[in-house]
């Protein structure tokens, strides 16, 4: 960055002509706006160019501020760029920083399922087939909060959640209707597990006035609904991970 900002604001390069030239395309992705560097891009504003200390700070709120989810390599350097900020090692200070993560080190998934096939689901619009589960029992909250209604759709993997004090039908029409419909439309398919907050006559009715075609996984083949199992499990780790909360204390 220093080289940078001298070529820039003094026209100051290498006297080796292949670094002067490497130095000279670097330059043309950044500018200096009133003392400060600034890097172009395609398709964002300019982000602004932090040095080491900032850009540790930025990388310890973005990870595990009070908003962060403790995200991982890729997606922290997404987070750090959408919040405006760039230096030219952001890539490899991410991957560093999240290795030295006592909470991701701690609560990091360990796989013992073997590979398989993929087993994927035709869709032809985004917000037309959506899967539900529910989260939980949970150590109680402050409102008495136990679990977590978790809808996410299988097109563009958005996730929409609502704490609950109990699993109930009727919390789940309300869901439906309050937090899907209203704000995505009438869905073409839902799918579920077979508990009885889903399976029972009032959702039954619901799904059948709009016309709205309700699908069950079966217990013997559960993969239908595996992306709202997967939408849960990434949840319970960011809880974990953010809350410290230990294994044995959750219920799932």
């Amino acid at each position: 960055m220093d080289s940078i900002f001298d070529y820039l604001k003094n026209g100051t390069q290498p006297a080796n002509k292949p670094d002067a030239r490497k130095l000279k395309l670097d330059c043309t992705k950044y500018v200096i706006i009133k003392g400060e560097l600034y890097r172009r891009s395609y398709a964002r504003p300019l982000t602004k160019c932090l040095r080491l200390e900032e850009a540790q700070e930025a990388m310890e709120v973005v990870h595990k501020g009070e908003c962060g989810t403790h995200a991982c390599g890729r997606s922290l350097v997404m987070g750090i760029l959408r919040q405006g900020f760039f230096w030219p090692n952001i890539h490899k200070d991410a991957q560093s920083f999240v290795k030295k993560c006592p909470q991701c080190q701690y609560y990091a998934d360990m796989q013992r399922q073997p590979a398989g096939y993929l087993k994927p689901i035709n869709l032809s619009w985004p917000f037309a087939v959506w899967g539900l589960d529910f989260l939980g029992p949970m150590p109680t909250t402050i409102r008495r909060y136990k679990w977590i209604l978790v809808a996410v759709d299988y097109f563009t993997k958005w996730i929409e959640v609502k704490p609950l004090t109990q699993p109930t039908t009727q919390n789940v029409k309300n869901f439906l209707w309050a937090n899907i419909v209203y704000r995505y439309g009438v869905l073409m398919a839902i799918i579920t597990d077979n508990s009885t907050s889903f399976a029972n006559q009032r959702i039954h009715n619901f799904c059948g006035k709009y016309q709205i075609n309700l699908k069950y996984a079966p217990v013997w083949h559960p993969h239908t609904n595996g992306q709202a199992k997967a939408a849960s499990k990434n949840i319970l780790n960011i809880f974990k991970k953010t809350l410290g909360w230990r294994q044995d204390s959750l219920a799932r």
